[in-house]
Protein backbone atom coordinates (compact mmCIF):
# COMPACT_ATOMS: atom_id res chain seq x y z
CA UNK A 1 0.00 0.00 0.00
CA UNK A 2 2.22 2.53 -1.51
CA UNK A 3 -0.15 5.13 -3.12
CA UNK A 4 -0.44 8.09 -0.90
CA UNK A 5 -4.21 8.56 -1.53
CA UNK A 6 -5.32 5.02 -1.25
CA UNK A 7 -3.83 5.56 2.57
CA UNK A 8 -5.62 8.50 2.79
CA UNK A 9 -9.05 6.80 1.95
CA UNK A 10 -8.25 3.76 3.93
CA UNK A 11 -7.62 5.71 7.13
CA UNK A 12 -11.10 7.34 6.56
CA UNK A 13 -12.95 4.58 7.03
CA UNK A 14 -13.09 3.30 10.99
CA UNK A 15 -13.51 -0.26 10.54
CA UNK A 16 -9.41 -0.55 8.59
CA UNK A 17 -7.43 0.60 11.28
CA UNK A 18 -8.64 -1.59 13.96
CA UNK A 19 -9.39 -4.52 11.51
CA UNK A 20 -5.96 -4.71 10.69
CA UNK A 21 -3.92 -5.38 14.07
CA UNK A 22 -6.99 -7.63 14.83
CA UNK A 23 -5.51 -9.43 11.65
CA UNK A 24 -2.24 -9.19 12.69
CA UNK A 25 -2.05 -10.31 16.47
CA UNK A 26 -5.23 -12.94 16.66
CA UNK A 27 -3.44 -16.09 17.16
CA UNK A 28 -5.71 -18.19 14.78
CA UNK A 29 -4.46 -16.20 11.32
CA UNK A 30 -1.82 -17.49 9.50
CA UNK A 31 1.28 -15.75 10.71
CA UNK A 32 3.27 -16.29 7.72
CA UNK A 33 0.57 -15.19 5.33
CA UNK A 34 -2.60 -13.07 6.77
CA UNK A 35 -0.39 -11.86 10.03
CA UNK A 36 2.69 -11.05 8.02
CA UNK A 37 0.81 -9.59 5.31
CA UNK A 38 -1.30 -7.31 8.03
CA UNK A 39 1.98 -6.09 9.41
CA UNK A 40 3.27 -4.65 6.13
CA UNK A 41 -0.08 -2.63 5.23
CA UNK A 42 0.17 -1.45 8.98
CA UNK A 43 4.03 -0.55 8.62
CA UNK A 44 2.92 1.49 4.93
CA UNK A 45 0.30 3.37 7.17
CA UNK A 46 2.64 4.77 9.72
CA UNK A 47 4.07 7.45 6.71
CA UNK A 48 0.56 8.53 6.45
CA UNK A 49 0.39 11.17 9.73
CA UNK A 50 -3.54 10.24 10.73
CA UNK A 51 -2.92 6.63 10.19
CA UNK A 52 0.10 7.05 12.75
CA UNK A 53 -2.24 8.93 15.16
CA UNK A 54 -4.29 6.26 15.14
CA UNK A 55 -2.06 3.43 15.53
CA UNK A 56 0.07 5.41 18.81
CA UNK A 57 -3.52 5.64 20.51
CA UNK A 58 -3.83 1.11 20.25
CA UNK A 59 -1.91 0.55 23.55
CA UNK A 60 -2.70 -3.49 23.10
CA UNK A 61 -1.08 -3.18 19.44
CA UNK A 62 1.65 -1.87 20.65
CA UNK A 63 2.30 -3.73 23.57
CA UNK A 64 1.80 -6.61 21.22
CA UNK A 65 4.64 -5.65 18.45
CA UNK A 66 7.09 -4.93 22.06
CA UNK A 67 6.43 -8.33 22.60
CA UNK A 68 6.53 -9.78 18.85
CA UNK A 69 9.71 -8.51 18.70
CA UNK A 70 11.29 -9.87 21.89
CA UNK A 71 9.68 -13.18 21.31
CA UNK A 72 10.91 -16.11 19.30
CA UNK A 73 8.33 -15.96 16.42
CA UNK A 74 9.61 -15.92 12.65
CA UNK A 75 12.09 -13.50 11.92
CA UNK A 76 9.92 -11.84 9.01
CA UNK A 77 7.44 -11.08 11.75
CA UNK A 78 10.16 -9.70 14.28
CA UNK A 79 11.28 -7.65 11.16
CA UNK A 80 8.52 -5.69 10.39
CA UNK A 81 6.81 -5.43 14.45
CA UNK A 82 10.87 -3.58 15.24
CA UNK A 83 9.60 -1.35 12.01
CA UNK A 84 6.81 -0.22 12.78
CA UNK A 85 7.55 0.78 16.23
CA UNK A 86 10.85 2.58 14.83
CA UNK A 87 7.96 4.12 12.69
CA UNK A 88 6.36 4.65 16.04
CA UNK A 89 8.87 5.87 17.78
CA UNK A 90 12.02 7.25 16.13
CA UNK A 91 14.57 8.58 18.10
CA UNK A 92 16.22 11.65 16.96
CA UNK A 93 19.98 11.84 18.66
CA UNK A 94 22.41 14.71 18.19
CA UNK A 95 25.61 13.29 17.02
CA UNK A 96 28.65 14.88 16.01
CA UNK A 97 29.76 16.22 12.88
CA UNK A 98 32.30 13.76 11.81
CA UNK A 99 31.28 10.75 9.73
CA UNK A 100 32.51 7.05 10.58
CA UNK A 101 31.21 6.80 6.76
CA UNK A 102 31.45 8.59 3.49
CA UNK A 103 28.10 7.31 1.91
CA UNK A 104 25.28 4.90 2.77
CA UNK A 105 23.29 2.82 0.22
CA UNK A 106 20.07 2.83 0.35
CA UNK A 107 18.33 -0.02 -1.95
CA UNK A 108 15.61 -2.32 -2.56
CA UNK A 109 17.43 -6.36 -2.32
CA UNK A 110 15.91 -7.36 -5.95
CA UNK A 111 18.48 -4.83 -7.25
CA UNK A 112 20.90 -5.91 -5.47
CA UNK A 113 23.59 -7.07 -8.28
CA UNK A 114 23.78 -3.73 -9.66
CA UNK A 115 24.33 -1.88 -6.40
CA UNK A 116 26.07 -4.35 -4.90
CA UNK A 117 28.77 -3.70 -7.69
CA UNK A 118 28.51 -0.24 -7.30
CA UNK A 119 29.64 -0.50 -3.97
CA UNK A 120 32.69 -2.74 -4.50
CA UNK A 121 33.58 0.24 -7.20
CA UNK A 122 33.04 2.84 -4.70
CA UNK A 123 35.24 0.56 -2.07
CA UNK A 124 38.13 0.30 -4.63
CA UNK A 125 38.64 3.67 -4.62
CA UNK A 126 38.78 4.06 -0.90
CA UNK A 127 35.37 5.51 -0.29
CA UNK A 128 33.99 4.25 3.58
CA UNK A 129 30.83 2.80 2.51
CA UNK A 130 27.80 1.27 4.69
CA UNK A 131 25.63 -1.31 2.80
CA UNK A 132 23.51 -3.72 4.06
CA UNK A 133 24.55 -6.92 2.39
CA UNK A 134 21.81 -9.29 3.55
CA UNK A 135 18.70 -8.74 4.55
CA UNK A 136 19.12 -8.51 8.99
CA UNK A 137 16.60 -9.11 11.11
CA UNK A 138 15.89 -8.18 14.69
CA UNK A 139 16.69 -4.35 15.20
CA UNK A 140 17.03 -3.11 11.54
CA UNK A 141 15.52 0.18 11.80
CA UNK A 142 17.96 0.62 14.57
CA UNK A 143 20.64 -0.33 12.56
CA UNK A 144 19.74 1.58 9.98
CA UNK A 145 18.94 4.61 11.58
CA UNK A 146 23.06 4.38 12.91
CA UNK A 147 24.05 3.88 9.82
CA UNK A 148 21.32 6.86 8.45
CA UNK A 149 23.18 9.03 11.04
CA UNK A 150 26.84 8.29 10.91
CA UNK A 151 27.03 8.77 7.00
CA UNK A 152 28.05 12.03 4.91
CA UNK A 153 25.69 10.84 1.88
CA UNK A 154 22.92 8.60 1.43
CA UNK A 155 23.04 6.87 -2.09
CA UNK A 156 19.64 6.46 -3.17
CA UNK A 157 18.82 3.68 -6.01
CA UNK A 158 15.68 4.24 -7.43
CA UNK A 159 13.36 1.50 -8.97
CA UNK A 160 9.80 0.44 -8.62
CA UNK A 161 11.46 -2.47 -6.26
CA UNK A 162 12.14 0.26 -4.03
CA UNK A 163 9.37 2.74 -3.64
CA UNK A 164 7.43 -0.23 -3.18
CA UNK A 165 9.44 -1.66 0.08
CA UNK A 166 8.57 0.72 3.52
CA UNK A 167 11.82 0.01 4.99
CA UNK A 168 13.42 1.82 1.44
CA UNK A 169 10.73 4.80 2.37
CA UNK A 170 12.25 4.85 6.27
CA UNK A 171 15.42 4.82 4.95
CA UNK A 172 15.24 7.62 2.65
CA UNK A 173 12.76 10.14 4.68
CA UNK A 174 14.90 9.58 7.91
CA UNK A 175 18.39 10.66 5.28
CA UNK A 176 15.94 14.13 4.33
CA UNK A 177 15.16 14.42 8.05
CA UNK A 178 18.67 14.30 9.22
CA UNK A 179 19.48 16.88 6.43
CA UNK A 180 22.38 14.19 4.79
CA UNK A 181 22.91 14.34 1.14
CA UNK A 182 20.99 12.44 -0.70
CA UNK A 183 22.40 10.93 -4.31
CA UNK A 184 19.57 9.96 -6.56
CA UNK A 185 20.70 6.83 -8.79
CA UNK A 186 18.25 5.11 -11.55
CA UNK A 187 18.78 1.31 -11.32
CA UNK A 188 15.70 0.45 -13.57
CA UNK A 189 15.34 1.46 -16.95
CA UNK A 190 12.83 4.50 -17.66
CA UNK A 191 11.92 4.94 -13.92
CA UNK A 192 10.37 8.10 -12.73
CA UNK A 193 10.46 8.90 -9.51
CA UNK A 194 7.12 9.55 -8.13
CA UNK A 195 5.23 10.46 -5.09
CA UNK A 196 7.33 10.27 -1.89
CA UNK A 197 10.38 9.78 -3.42
CA UNK A 198 9.56 12.17 -5.98
CA UNK A 199 9.35 14.88 -3.02
CA UNK A 200 12.65 13.97 -1.28
CA UNK A 201 14.64 13.69 -4.56
CA UNK A 202 12.81 16.95 -6.03
CA UNK A 203 15.15 19.63 -8.16
CA UNK A 204 18.07 16.56 -7.24
CA UNK A 205 20.43 15.36 -11.00
CA UNK A 206 19.87 11.80 -10.94
CA UNK A 207 22.75 9.38 -12.16
CA UNK A 208 21.27 7.43 -14.40
CA UNK A 209 23.46 3.53 -14.49
CA UNK A 210 20.91 2.45 -17.20
CA UNK A 211 21.07 4.86 -19.62
CA UNK A 212 24.73 5.02 -20.09
CA UNK A 213 27.49 2.56 -19.30
CA UNK A 214 28.40 1.43 -16.03
CA UNK A 215 32.18 3.27 -16.49
CA UNK A 216 30.70 6.46 -17.29
CA UNK A 217 27.83 6.82 -14.65
CA UNK A 218 30.36 5.64 -12.19
CA UNK A 219 32.00 9.17 -13.30
CA UNK A 220 29.02 10.91 -12.54
CA UNK A 221 28.43 9.60 -8.98
CA UNK A 222 32.52 10.61 -8.10
CA UNK A 223 31.46 14.23 -9.59
CA UNK A 224 28.76 14.32 -7.29
CA UNK A 225 31.06 13.86 -4.58
CA UNK A 226 33.42 15.57 -6.13
CA UNK A 227 31.08 18.79 -5.97
CA UNK A 228 30.12 18.76 -2.43
CA UNK A 229 34.03 17.99 -1.41
CA UNK A 230 33.60 14.64 -0.32
CA UNK A 231 37.19 13.90 1.18
CA UNK A 232 38.37 10.30 0.14
CA UNK A 233 41.94 9.81 1.25
CA UNK A 234 40.63 7.15 3.49
CA UNK A 235 42.31 3.69 4.13
CA UNK A 236 38.71 1.76 4.95
CA UNK A 237 36.72 -0.16 2.82
CA UNK A 238 32.87 -0.83 2.73
CA UNK A 239 31.22 -2.14 5.70
CA UNK A 240 28.70 -4.56 6.38
CA UNK A 241 25.75 -3.77 9.42
CA UNK A 242 27.62 -6.08 11.26
CA UNK A 243 30.43 -3.66 12.59
CA UNK A 244 28.63 -0.12 12.38
CA UNK A 245 30.33 1.20 15.24
CA UNK A 246 34.14 0.36 14.09
CA UNK A 247 35.16 2.66 11.58
CA UNK A 248 37.00 5.60 12.49
CA UNK A 249 36.13 9.27 12.88
CA UNK A 250 36.54 11.38 9.26
CA UNK A 251 39.77 14.11 9.70
CA UNK A 252 37.97 17.16 7.93
CA UNK A 253 40.67 18.48 4.84
CA UNK A 254 39.59 21.28 2.74
CA UNK A 255 39.80 20.70 -1.07
CA UNK A 256 41.51 23.20 -3.12
CA UNK A 257 41.82 23.90 -6.94
CA UNK A 258 44.14 25.49 -8.86
CA UNK A 259 44.05 26.43 -12.91
CA UNK A 260 46.16 28.72 -14.91
CA UNK A 261 45.79 32.92 -15.19
CA UNK A 262 45.19 32.34 -19.07
CA UNK A 263 41.70 30.77 -19.85
CA UNK A 264 42.48 29.86 -23.21
CA UNK A 265 44.79 27.37 -21.66
CA UNK A 266 42.35 25.33 -19.83
CA UNK A 267 41.90 21.85 -20.03
CA UNK A 268 38.43 20.20 -19.05
CA UNK A 269 39.89 19.35 -15.43
CA UNK A 270 40.90 23.44 -15.49
CA UNK A 271 37.59 24.20 -16.25
CA UNK A 272 35.72 21.84 -13.38
CA UNK A 273 38.36 23.40 -11.34
CA UNK A 274 36.82 26.69 -11.66
CA UNK A 275 33.33 25.93 -11.59
CA UNK A 276 33.99 23.88 -8.17
CA UNK A 277 36.22 26.78 -6.89
CA UNK A 278 33.75 29.90 -7.50
CA UNK A 279 30.99 27.25 -6.16
CA UNK A 280 29.10 27.37 -9.68
CA UNK A 281 28.26 23.59 -9.14
CA UNK A 282 24.90 23.80 -10.85
CA UNK A 283 27.10 24.99 -14.36
CA UNK A 284 29.05 21.39 -13.70
CA UNK A 285 26.67 19.78 -15.71
CA UNK A 286 26.42 22.37 -19.00
CA UNK A 287 30.03 22.40 -19.50
CA UNK A 288 31.43 19.10 -19.18
CA UNK A 289 34.19 18.66 -21.39
CA UNK A 290 34.25 21.60 -22.84
CA UNK A 291 37.80 23.43 -22.38
CA UNK A 292 38.92 27.04 -21.86
CA UNK A 293 38.46 28.41 -25.20
CA UNK A 294 34.69 27.30 -25.58
CA UNK A 295 33.69 28.50 -22.15
CA UNK A 296 35.28 31.88 -23.12
CA UNK A 297 32.41 31.90 -26.38
CA UNK A 298 29.83 30.69 -23.99
CA UNK A 299 30.64 33.89 -21.63
CA UNK A 300 30.34 35.90 -24.96
CA UNK A 301 27.25 34.60 -25.77
CA UNK A 302 25.76 35.05 -22.28
CA UNK A 303 26.98 38.31 -22.61
CA UNK A 304 25.49 39.14 -26.03
CA UNK A 305 22.40 37.96 -25.15
CA UNK A 306 21.79 36.92 -21.47
CA UNK A 307 17.95 36.31 -21.09
CA UNK A 308 17.88 34.03 -24.12
CA UNK A 309 21.30 32.35 -22.81
CA UNK A 310 19.67 31.77 -20.08
CA UNK A 311 16.47 29.83 -20.89
CA UNK A 312 18.63 27.86 -23.22
CA UNK A 313 20.87 26.90 -20.23
CA UNK A 314 17.97 26.31 -17.84
CA UNK A 315 16.36 24.33 -20.78
CA UNK A 316 19.06 21.97 -21.37
CA UNK A 317 20.10 21.08 -17.56
CA UNK A 318 16.94 20.34 -16.71
CA UNK A 319 16.28 18.13 -20.07
CA UNK A 320 19.62 16.46 -20.23
CA UNK A 321 20.65 16.43 -16.82
CA UNK A 322 17.51 16.29 -14.76
CA UNK A 323 18.82 19.84 -13.09
CA UNK A 324 17.95 23.89 -12.44
CA UNK A 325 19.88 26.23 -13.03
CA UNK A 326 19.21 29.47 -11.20
CA UNK A 327 19.51 32.97 -11.89
CA UNK A 328 21.97 33.99 -9.33
CA UNK A 329 24.34 30.84 -10.36
CA UNK A 330 23.79 32.10 -13.88
CA UNK A 331 24.97 36.14 -13.16
CA UNK A 332 27.65 34.53 -10.58
CA UNK A 333 29.50 32.70 -14.19
CA UNK A 334 28.99 36.07 -16.01
CA UNK A 335 30.93 38.27 -13.40
CA UNK A 336 32.98 35.51 -12.35
CA UNK A 337 34.24 34.86 -16.00
CA UNK A 338 34.45 39.30 -16.64
CA UNK A 339 38.23 39.53 -15.94
CA UNK A 340 39.37 36.08 -17.20
CA UNK A 341 37.97 36.32 -20.88
CA UNK A 342 39.99 37.72 -23.18
CA UNK A 343 38.41 41.16 -24.74
CA UNK A 344 38.74 39.68 -28.67
CA UNK A 345 36.62 36.98 -28.19
CA UNK A 346 33.74 39.01 -26.45
CA UNK A 347 34.17 41.80 -29.28
CA UNK A 348 34.09 39.29 -31.78
CA UNK A 349 31.13 37.51 -30.22
CA UNK A 350 29.29 41.14 -30.14
CA UNK A 351 30.26 42.04 -33.69
CA UNK A 352 29.02 38.12 -34.71
CA UNK A 353 25.52 38.97 -32.35
CA UNK A 354 25.11 42.61 -34.18
CA UNK A 355 25.64 41.13 -37.80
CA UNK A 356 23.02 38.88 -37.40
CA UNK A 357 20.63 41.34 -36.00
CA UNK A 358 21.48 43.73 -39.15
CA UNK A 359 20.73 40.74 -41.48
Amino acid sequence: MQHEQIKDEFVKHTDGIPLLPRCATETRFDGTKIQLSALKILMSLTFNNKGKSLLLKNDNFIQYLKTLVASSKPPDLQKVANGILWRLFPKYEKHESNFNYDAMISYAHKDKELCHRICKTLAADNFRIWIDLEQIHGTIMQVMAEAVEQSSYVIVCMSDNYIVSPYCQAEAQYAFEQRRILIPLRVQSGYKPQGWLGFLLSGRMYIDFMKTNFDTAYAQLLLEFHLNQLDRKHNTTFVNHSNVNESPAVIDERITYSYPNDVLQWTPADVLNFLLDKQLNQMVPVCQQIDGRKLAELYSLCRVNSPVMLQTLRSETKELHSATLSTNIYLTFIHEMKNLTPKEISNNAVQQSVACTLL
